[in-house]
């Protein structure tokens, strides 16, 4: 399939654009990044965007999702509750944001590239991958000693 799709894309004389906009808190990451799709008519990726859409379907990752991120929620109740005092207010279950593990992530992102709009317009990726392991497992493909 992915000869096929590069053949396509060739005989079309279609070039996926691909990007990646990084850059720290607040430096305008994702304004760049809206700018840049809707001038290429480009899909904007932004991990909490696919962590939502992701978590929204009825299958084998979805599923992982919302049970890792029950899982940890429930990790964060009782730490606070460990730590709490008399005074202090119930926590909101609804309000905690928990942070997926990378290989959930990459899973994500890689579900992501392989759709077709963006293999065959292409993307622009807003703060993600985070650092080199991420974008080498989401990227790259290793093959590891065992395998053939």
């Amino acid at each position: 399939m992915k000869q096929l799709n590069d053949e396509f894309n060739l005989f079309r004389s279609l070039f996926p654009l691909k990007v990646y906009v990084g850059g720290p808190p607040a430096s305008g990451k994702t304004y760049y990044s809206k700018q840049l799709a809707s001038s290429y008519g480009i899909p904007h990726l932004m991990i909490s965007d696919m962590i939502k859409h992701a978590s929204g379907k009825n299958d084998a990752l979805g599923d992982l999702i919302k049970k890792t991120i029950e899982e940890l929620k429930d990790a964060e109740v009782a730490a606070y509750e460990k730590t709490r005092k008399k005074k202090d207010p119930d926590l909101d279950r609804s309000k905690i944001n928990v942070r997926l593990p990378d290989e959930i992530l990459q899973q994500i992102v890689k579900e992501y590239l392989a759709s077709p709009a963006c293999m065959n317009k292409g993307f622009i990726l807003d703060g993600y991958p985070r650092n080199t392991k991420d974008a080498e497992a989401v990227f790259m493909d290793f093959k590891h000693e065992s395998e053939p």
